[in-house]
């Protein structure tokens, strides 16, 4: 090994506030990929250097606190460590020592310490983590995290955590191929060059096996061509019945209001003006002359209507032993019935606002017919005997009160009306009313159960709700009770004003409980629900217009002696009739009864298998990798030479049996070929990541490396890394299982444990492998020439030439027809122009070039040098704001002191400027960096394969491909070199089948009668003239039948 330079300023932040100066050391190491499939990263940073920092009573550091730790690079930027986000699981302090230590995990290792409390997310993970054709293969009981890894294992797959804080998922081995089709490495340690140490694994964790060998029976169809699907696997239809029925609901019966004089009609007696003759005139009763009122009715009635009425249920059995722990039922039916009571009371309301305005247009009718009668009166006065003056006086007077009369009868008749306005327009909206409400359908109440269960699977809770729909509470009765009319003022703004009315005004209707705000909606209802959906049935208040109206909470505490029922009764429409009640019981009366329970198979996605006959045996699927121990095994003495053992191991997960199955209330029947080769395919796979994890560790590495090469910051689970021993003339491929970090305030270190995957062959005579020293290669036919272009060299992006420094013998180079010789000089230009040439002679096959790379800026490619991960972040040392120079416009170097964003605390560059308090004189901790733009931003949002560690930067910015950094090439031998022996064991079973057969025989009669030919031959003295002579053994005869029977 050589003297390697780990020296960086670590940078810490906790909470989003910087706190590098208080830290000490710290330490943070990964679960091995060989024995858990959720991979988490614990440790523990240790602060300390001022009394501060200690955290009696765990607020300064409360647990779930956000950890990020950086790395300062060579240019002064900083990029996170890839295990540099994470969570105080918990802390201590040493009094002594005046320390705290934090006990600090990313979120899995989070999640796995509270697993309890976030079944929801795990439950998501599987979710997100699998695909669904390989979801679809397998059982689920529980949503913890030992099915989640089982899965994991099962499809070859594990998740973690990136640097960002999300979870990834990747497949074991990443994009390795069987055989030597083995992924570029993304990190190549040098032992010469870049290694702290390396050591091999040893003790591996179990002994190499000679074969892996699975094996699995899955259960089929007894028929698989049967698909009848009479047993869906859901014990109770959700339409439960349809029938119909008769309601009641409230009409309006009207007759035309009119305006008439009708001396006759007893109705106007309170209207009409008595007549005794005149006042000059006075006489015997008679006949009024005026009795103007207003004729017609209004009036509500009860009328009958038949409705169809849905009823439906749903029960969920995914309680403990498959209990039933939620159930719901409910009604559909039409808005006449769910909405009744305001819907009659509306009804009411027209009537009772049509008779108001009968009223008042009697009244003043009333006042019309005064008026009138005084006029009349006046206009049958005698002029004899009086001056011009008197009658003058008189026909003003009949002029006035007849005008007076005039207004106050228009006033009266519009406001009886005609068509949509007035008293009359009331029959009319209250037709339409009915009518539009009448057809409308909905959800008339919901009565949704919920079982919880304690320890022994016993029923510990239920919570019954009650819903009903928003039209039939009790607030929605008490804001329809209080609508008003709504009138319009009449036309002549110069003569006598009066409002005529318009309808019901419901733009009125008030807010309440529901958080509706209109009639219509209010009463509005929903199509017929096809089938269970958990979304919509589990908060009906948001999908079908309900309202909660009860709560009944029964809580059981079973003791030694006796079981306690305490039943807690909530109205919340009429809160006067809440109660509690609590029920003793010693004979286990007030024992809750046991929940119904279903044995259900289903799948990862929820789906239901059906319940039919599976075939009495099986389909047996197997699958061993044969492993060569390259090690080689000898006679141990008078043991002699150990027997090949084989290691047989189960599929973690459970296959789901091949039958119909009910998605959401669609029905699949199964493809029984194509599952059992899906079946066949995960078996395969299984066993071959299992070899390979085993062979990989018993060969496996431990590399050291600085903590901030480059390369490394791209880091993930079955990182691909390639391992030169310079030393000892040995080249490896490897895949990492696991990683550690250590570091204090101004280092960093990182080991890998790693499988080994492949040996790689040195190229003979090629230049010793380093950072700075690359051999391409190929295998090209003899006595030819193979144009070396840009693909063979694949040189880093920033380069401007190769230097040759070793070239394959037997082979002659050429540039544009000009031998190339050890240090001749070749630029990026020629060989993108195809230029570089390389002629075999009739025995080389092998082709190569070893080379240094010149970079742009004329210094010499490398991979330690002028590198950096592309997710850098800026840090200022010493930020300052950029005041600047008003005059010239010209900068003072400082940081753009913008409004930035008030939630990070920092500018628009991701600077804090915060001077502190000014107050106190205390400091302002500097916030974390913002996270670049290529950070991720959720789970299972990328590949890591395909997009971590891809990619470097050199100090100009220019990106450079990893793959195209110095890296061994030559011949690959995997090491596990296996034989797959993949059998499957189909149970074939003869069906008999009794089917008629068309078919001439011999017919030996029946009892009540012969068909066919008769077998009689007849008597001695009369013989049957038909011969049926079947011959001898030696010479048999068949006989011609006369007739044949089928």
């Amino acid at each position: 090994m050589t003297m390697i330079n780990t020296t960086s300023k670590i940078r810490l932040y906790i909470n989003n506030a910087e706190y590098t100066d208080y830290l000490i050391e710290g330490s943070l190491s990964d679960d091995s990929a060989y024995t858990t499939n959720i991979i988490t990263t614990k440790g523990s940073i240790v602060l300390g250097g001022d009394t501060s920092i200690i955290d009696f009573n765990k607020t300064l550091f409360p647990i779930g606190s956000t950890v990020t730790i950086y790395a300062t690079l060579s240019n002064g930027q900083l990029s996170k460590l890839p295990r540099g986000h994470l969570f105080v699981l918990n802390s201590t302090i040493d009094i002594n020592e005046r320390l705290t230590t934090l006990e600090v995990g990313c979120s899995l290792a989070f999640l796995s310490s509270r697993e309890a409390s976030y079944e929801d997310q795990i439950k998501t993970l599987i979710e997100d983590s699998l695909d669904s054709s390989f979801k679809e293969s397998f059982l689920i009981e529980e949503y913890n995290l030992s099915t989640l890894d089982n899965l994991l294992k099962t499809a070859g797959k594990c998740i973690f955590q990136d640097k960002y804080g999300y979870v990834q998922d990747i497949d074991q081995f990443g994009d390795d191929g069987l055989g030597s089709n083995l992924s570029e490495a993304k990190l190549v340690s040098f032992d010469k060059y870049s290694a702290i140490n390396i050591e091999s694994l040893g003790g591996a964790i179990e002994e190499l096996p000679s074969d892996v060998f699975v094996e699995v029976d899955i259960d089929v169809p007894a028929d698989a061509d049967d698909g009848d699907g009479d047993e869906e696997g859901i014990p109770e239809p959700f339409v439960t019945s349809v029938t119909s029925r008769t309601i009641q609901y409230t009409d309006i019966e009207s007759e035309y209001l009119d305006v008439v004089n009708d001396p006759v009609n007893s109705d106007a007696t309170t209207e009409a003006v008595p007549s005794c003759g005149t006042i000059e005139e006075p006489g015997s009763p008679e006949t009024p002359k005026f009795a103007y009122t207003v004729t017609g009715s209004m009036t509500s009635l009860t009328e009958e209507k038949n409705e169809e009425v849905t009823a439906g249920s749903y029960t969920r059995y995914d309680g403990p032993g498959n209990q039933v722990d939620w159930e719901y039922s409910f009604e559909y039916c039409s808005a006449l019935t769910y909405g009744s009571s305001i819907i009659s009371t509306v009804v009411d309301k027209y009537v009772e606002f049509a008779n108001s305005e009968i009223a008042k247009a009697n009244g003043l009718l009333s006042k019309v017919n005064q008026y009138w009668a005084t006029a009349d009166d006046i206009n049958s006065r005698s002029t004899e005997d009086k001056t011009q003056a008197q009658i003058d006086r008189e026909a003003k007077q009949y002029e006035y009160y007849t005008c007076i009369g005039q207004q106050l009868y228009d006033a009266a008749k519009d406001i009886i009306g005609t068509g949509s306005f007035g008293a009359n327009g009331l029959d009319n909206h209250a037709a339409s009313f009915i009518d539009a409400y009448s057809g409308i359908y909905g959800i008339s109440n919901i009565t949704s159960t919920y079982y919880t269960y304690g320890e022994g699977d016993v029923l510990i809770e239920k919570v019954e709700l009650g819903y009903i729909h928003i039209a039939n509470s009790k607030a929605a009765q008490e804001n329809t009770t209080s609508l008003e009319p709504s009138f319009r003022w009449n036309a002549d703004l110069n003569g006598y004003r009066y409002q005529i009315i318009t309808g019901i005004d419901f733009a009125g209707y008030k807010n309440y409980s529901g958080g509706r705000s209109s009639f219509a909606v209010t009463i509005d209802g929903n199509s017929l629900p096809e089938g269970h959906d958990d979304q919509q049935f589990s908060d009906p208040q948001k999908y079908f217009n309900q309202i909660l109206a009860t709560k009944t909470t029964t809580n059981y505490s079973y003791g030694s002696q006796y079981t306690t029922e305490t039943i807690y009764f909530e109205d919340y429409q009429e809160p006067s009739n809440n109660y509690t009640q609590i029920n003793y019981s010693s004979s286990d009366s007030a024992n809750a009864e046991e929940s119904d329970r279903i044995e259900i198979a289903r799948d990862v996605n929820g789906c239901i298998y059906s319940n039919e006959e599976n075939a009495e045996d099986p389909v047996t699927i197997s699958s061993t990798a044969t492993i060569t121990d390259t090690s080689g095994t000898v006679s141990a003495g008078w043991l002699g030479v150990p027997t090949a053992t084989t290691k047989e191991i189960s599929i973690p997960a459970t296959f789901a049996p091949i039958a119909e199955k009910d998605c959401d209330g669609s029905i699949t029947s199964p493809n029984v070929t194509a599952t059992l080769a899906n079946y066949e395919s995960i078996v395969e796979n299984f066993a071959t990541n299992e070899a390979k994890r085993i062979t990989g560790d018993n060969y496996g590495y431990r590399i050291t490396e600085a903590g901030i090469r480059s390369e490394i910051f791209g880091y993930y689970p079955f990182y691909p890394i390639s391992l030169i021993l310079n030393s000892l003339d040995k080249e490896f491929k490897l895949r990492a299982a696991s990683s550690s970090w250590v570091f204090d305030s101004s280092n960093v270190l990182c080991s890998f444990d790693c499988f080994l995957v492949a040996d790689v062959a040195a190229i003979e005579g090629e230049t010793e492998l380093s950072p700075s020293d690359f051999t391409s290669t190929l295998v090209a036919s003899t006595s030819s020439t193979t144009v070396l272009d840009a693909a063979f060299f694949n040189l880093p992006e920033n380069a401007a030439s190769i230097t040759i420094t070793a070239l394959s013998s037997g082979v002659t180079f050429e540039n544009s027809g000009t031998t190339l010789a050890v240090g001749d000089q070749v630029t990026v230009a020629d060989i993108t122009a195809d230029n570089i040439t390389a002629t075999t002679d009739s025995s080389t096959s092998v082709v190569f070039i070893s080379y240094m790379v010149t970079k742009t800026d004329s210094n010499v490619f490398s991979s330690l040098n002028d590198l950096f991960p592309p997710d850098a972040v800026i840090y200022v040392p010493n930020p300052f704001a950029d005041g600047g120079e008003f005059t010239d416009n010209t900068t003072n170097g400082g940081s753009n002191a913008d409004g930035g964003e008030f939630t990070t605390n920092t500018n628009g560059s991701g600077i804090s400027l915060n001077a502190g308090d000014f107050d106190t004189g205390a400091e302002v901790l500097r916030p974390e960096p913002l996270p670049p733009s290529s950070a991720t931003t959720a789970n299972n949002s990328v590949d890591p394969e395909a997009v971590f560690g891809v990619e470097l930067v050199d100090g100009s910015g220019t990106t450079v491909s990893s793959d195209t950094l110095s890296a061994p090439h030559g011949n690959v031998t995997p090491t596990l070199l296996l034989t797959l022996d993949f059998s499957i064991h189909v149970n074939i079973k003869l069906t008999l089948d009794a089917v008629v057969q068309p078919q001439t025989g011999w017919d030996y009669g029946h009892i009540v009668v012969s068909l066919g030919t008769d077998i009689d031959m007849g008597t001695v003295t009369a013989p049957n003239t038909y011969v049926a002579n079947f011959g001898t053994v030696a010479t048999a005869n068949e006989p011609t039948l006369a007739s044949g029977v089928a």
